[in-house]
């Protein structure tokens, strides 16, 4: 099976290419921003830098690796960047999408998109099927994605999922645990949000979710997440307290004491009934992944 990931060089992307690049019967390729290839990539993969500011150099990697399967992950994902950035955060989550399933269509292979929980709004937990809802420009260019990849005639999936964390390669912008670890063992004190409530998801869970996707063949929107339902400020101090720290070093915050650019939804939890009916999805719980982080 040859399967391509736009976005091979981000945190999702990656962990999906050093896991498939181990199954002899997987052919990998992908995209990144980086004109030369990074160190980190397995050297089996095959890497095709684009700026998705040129479609036409998309289209070109797409045409040229010849996927049965294609896993769009790259998007412009900061919401702060997304809501100051419309144009730009249009480009790259809409447009980008628009080619990709284009490519699709005519190389008649499958998509498998990758989304997220911003597509709703304050009052989680959600489903599959719930309407969409979303508060920031971010999740809106995803709704927008989302409905260019349900309306095209081929066989797609979508997957949203919640705050990804987990162990990240050399350069990459640590995920929030190894977040809050860093500040604590400098001995700066965080404040963090406790009113925002997410279902957080542990990357290699997400990687086992969207592999059974693919081996299963399975279509349409699958949530795959955490089932417990955190805030950052309770998440930080689980984190604190597994690694020794004095618990005072993590401070409460609101959203009204620190206003952002983009505004956040309140409760974007997800359910995961589906997935783990269907695909035998079965993330691990926070105390069960910390010690395989640290």
């Amino acid at each position: 099976m040859r399967i391509f990931i736009t976005g091979i060089t981000g945190f999702i992307g990656g962990r999906l290419a050093h896991f498939w690049q181990q199954q002899h019967d997987r052919t990998i390729g992908g995209t990144g921003r980086a004109e030369e290839r990074p160190a980190t990539l397995p050297a089996s993969v095959q890497y095709f830098p684009v700026d998705f500011s040129n479609l036409d150099s998309l289209n070109a990697a797409l045409h040229s690796f010849q996927p049965d399967v294609v896993i769009h992950s790259a998007a412009m994902s900061k919401p702060n960047d997304c809501e100051v950035q419309q144009d730009l955060c249009s480009l790259i989550n809409v447009d980008a999408t628009a080619a990709v399933v284009a490519a699709c269509e005519k190389m008649n292979c499958r998509l498998l998109f990758m989304s997220t929980d911003f597509v709703f709004g304050d009052h989680g937990p959600f489903a599959e099927d719930d309407a969409y809802e979303p508060v920031n420009f971010y999740g809106l260019s995803k709704v927008r994605a989302e409905e260019l990849v349900k309306a095209s005639a081929i066989d797609w999936s979508i997957v949203r999922t919640v705050l990804v964390y987990g162990q990240q390669f050399a350069g990459m912008h640590a995920t929030f645990p190894q977040w809050v670890k860093n500040n604590l063992e400098q001995g700066k004190t965080i404040r963090v949000f406790t009113d925002q409530y997410r279902t957080a998801t542990y990357v290699d869970d997400l990687v086992d979710g969207i592999d059974r996707i693919i081996q299963q063949r399975a279509k349409g929107i699958y949530h795959l997440s955490g089932e417990e339902t955190t805030t950052p400020f309770d998440f930080a101090r689980l984190v604190a307290s597994y690694l020794g720290y004095d618990l005072s070093m993590v401070q409460p915050t609101t959203r009204i004491e620190m206003p952002e650019a983009a505004r956040r939804p309140i409760r974007s939890t997800l359910t995961i009934q589906k997935a783990k009916s269907e695909l035998g999805y079965a993330p691990r719980s926070l105390d069960v992944v910390l010690p395989l982080l640290f």
